[in-house]
């Protein structure tokens, strides 16, 4: 049984226009799956719920843009508050840090600990 070389050409053409297909469709979908990932979370949070305290960090930063430059005391009152002056106490507990974290490994314990397993 001769194949000609007409015939493979013909297949190989037909394998190419599927592997491009195939390829262009999962593009696609990967592009598209955080976008479906939102509609299937089970979070209790809404969109709307930080709004209101972005609203106020929006209005302070307004503020500290429109009034004259403060003085350095005033700004290290303001940012002992929080993480900084503008954004104050607003969500610090749901922030991590050192004191509330107390189980966490920090990185260099982590680091530490992957050398070790890849040691023994």
């Amino acid at each position: 049984m001769k194949v000609s070389l007409s015939s493979i050409s013909s297949s190989l053409r037909k394998v190419k226009v599927l592997a491009i297909a195939f390829l262009c469709v999962a593009v696609f979908v990967m592009n598209a799956s955080p976008a479906f990932a939102a509609f299937g979370s089970k979070s209790s949070s809404h969109s709307s719920e930080g709004a209101a305290q972005l609203d106020e960090t929006f209005q302070e930063s307004e503020k500290a843009i429109n009034r004259q430059p403060q003085s350095m005391s005033e700004v290290q009152s303001k940012a002992q508050k929080g993480p900084n002056e503008i954004q104050g106490d607003a969500d610090m507990e749901k922030m991590r840090n050192s004191s509330n974290s107390s189980e966490d490994k920090s990185v260099e314990q982590q680091i530490k600990d992957a050398f070790d397993s890849v040691a023994n």
